[in-house]
């Protein structure tokens, strides 16, 4: 990690959740000695994302949860889904602010999830 902290400033952890907190802490720990102004994002498919990050010492987890409420909003007419994400994402930021995203190389492009395209096309006000 520190060989290319040497060149840049930060990691993107992929399948973070795949490895204990445990491990994490004394390992960001020792990378932060030498480079404390380091980021840290972990890749967390689901869980409790605050107590992930608390243990971790991770300085956020990505937000799928949110992208996908995205979607299935757009799609489904399911609003109550979309609030239930931003209100734990909300929550959330009492500890951390997560990675949001629309689209990344893990998923599916929003666009490409949307069922009818074309009734949610932006339209300007003139139209």
């Amino acid at each position: 990690m520190k060989h290319w902290l040497a060149r840049g400033d930060g990691w993107r952890l992929d399948a973070a959740y795949a490895v204990p907190p445990a491990f994490w802490a004394p390992v960001l720990a020792e990378v932060r000695r030498e480079y404390p102004d380091s980021y840290f994002v972990g890749e967390y498919i689901h869980g409790d994302f605050a107590e992930e990050v608390e243990r971790s010492t991770l300085d956020s987890v990505t937000q799928y949860e949110l992208w996908k409420a995205v979607w299935s909003s757009l799609n489904d007419a399911n609003f109550y889904e979309l609030a239930s994400a931003l209100e734990r994402h909300n929550g959330f930021l009492d500890t951390f602010v997560p990675l949001t995203f629309v689209g990344n190389h893990d998923v599916t492009r929003l666009a490409s999830k949307l069922a009818n395209r074309t009734s949610w096309r932006w339209r300007s006000p003139s139209s």
